[in-house]
């Protein structure tokens, strides 16, 4: 993750927070990570085990393991980019988001070079959050690049959005 994500993860984590349980959905630290972040219960999950990594879970898999609506907060950190099915892994996180939860997902965009860890698959558009939250509360969506170029060029999308509560 570079630093300008973690910067922006740690401004909504003050503006948003404190979240009690926190599940992180790709957590291997390849390049940092946010779990000093969090102060209360953090469980950082991925595809295979390393650093930071609690249990060494496919996202496509994560119900299995935890229940529904169980999390104040579920992020996916500059990851969906290596899952093969991604809106598979992003329905189990809407699935795992309590009511008045949060969920927070950054992925590169256009812009951004391939890095293989495994596997590259994807590059996204603030268009594509969109989709992702809908049906989401108070969704903030933000097109960067870092590299200084035209936005018509991004290299990140930003975005985080919270569950509505049940009627």
């Amino acid at each position: 993750m570079t630093r300008k994500v973690r910067e922006w993860v740690e401004n909504f984590v003050k503006a948003n927070g404190p979240f009690k349980k926190v599940l992180e959905v790709g957590s291997l630290d390849v390049n940092g990570n946010v779990r000093d972040l969090f102060v209360e219960e953090y469980i950082g999950t991925d595809m295979r085990e390393g650093p930071n990594v609690d249990k060494a879970i496919n996202g496509h898999d994560l119900l299995k393991h935890f229940n529904p609506e169980s999390f104040d907060c579920v992020l996916c950190l500059e990851t969906l980019e290596h899952d093969n099915f991604f809106w598979i892994t992003v329905d189990n996180m809407r699935q795992l988001v309590k009511p008045g939860g949060w969920m927070v997902i950054t992925v590169p965009s256009l812009n951004h070079p391939r890095h293989d860890h495994p596997h590259d698959y994807w590059r996204f558009f603030g268009t594509a959050m969109e989709s992702l939250f809908a049906g989401f509360e108070e969704v903030h969506i933000e097109e960067q690049n870092y590299a200084g170029q035209s936005l018509d060029l991004p290299d990140a999308v930003l975005a985080y959005g919270r569950k509505p509560l049940k009627n």
